[in-house]
């Protein structure tokens, strides 16, 4: 489960209203879906495909389910940050729902608003990047040295902190082909952590 991370009150996204327009035209029952679309993205990693699934049966293009059901996580984590009542999800925003949908909206609030709260109390205790320490090894002679070319390895002793076993160490031995393929990944992680739809994930929870 991810803990959710809310922006301060009173800096909502600007486009919070435009991008909650999508709920407004959705039937109680499709909105009551919706919102479990938009909780489930609060718990786990989301997935496209449930994004492109939901699109097609609305109707509309995905980014807009994405855009909604984002600011629909915003909606939520922040009042329950906040602790307004479920009648007053909508405070502050131009968004005008017929009866029964606001009716299902706020029955859905009240049915997670208290596991959210416990979510929102409860911090993830994980570990944090320390320090590296490496070797490069590479063994010029041996049985076989004639053979073979010099076989070059890495020793990694990783150190951490703040996780649930406190100050940690953790030891590693790669070859290179793995070490590139490591500092790949971390490269490709980098990249996404700087792209527009992490820093909008960001603002949203």
């Amino acid at each position: 489960m991810h803990a959710a991370v809310h922006t301060p009150q009173g800096q909502a996204p600007p486009t919070l209203a435009s991008d909650l327009a999508l709920i407004a035209s959705l039937s109680p029952d499709h909105l009551s879906t919706f919102c479990g679309v938009a909780r489930a993205l609060l718990r786990t990693p989301e997935d496209p495909a449930t994004f492109r699934k939901a699109a097609k049966g609305l109707g509309v293009e995905v980014s807009i389910v994405e855009d909604g059901a984002r600011a629909l996580c915003y909606l939520m984590v922040s009042a329950a940050t906040a602790g307004r009542p479920a009648e007053h999800l909508l405070q502050g925003i131009e968004l005008e729902l017929p009866t029964e949908s606001s009716e299902a909206l706020i029955s859905f609030y009240k049915e997670v608003v208290p596991e959210l709260e416990r979510e929102l109390r409860t911090e993830l205790a994980l570990p944090r990047y320390k320090s590296l320490e490496w070797r490069l090894q590479v063994q010029l002679g041996g049985r076989f040295a004639p053979r073979q070319a010099p076989q070059a390895s890495f020793l990694l002793k990783l150190h951490t902190s703040g996780g649930a076993d406190g100050p940690n160490e953790h030891l590693f031995k790669a070859d290179l082909p793995n070490m590139r393929r490591l500092a790949s990944e971390l490269e490709a992680a980098l990249r996404e952590d700087r792209s527009s739809h992490s820093r909008r994930i960001a603002r949203r929870l």
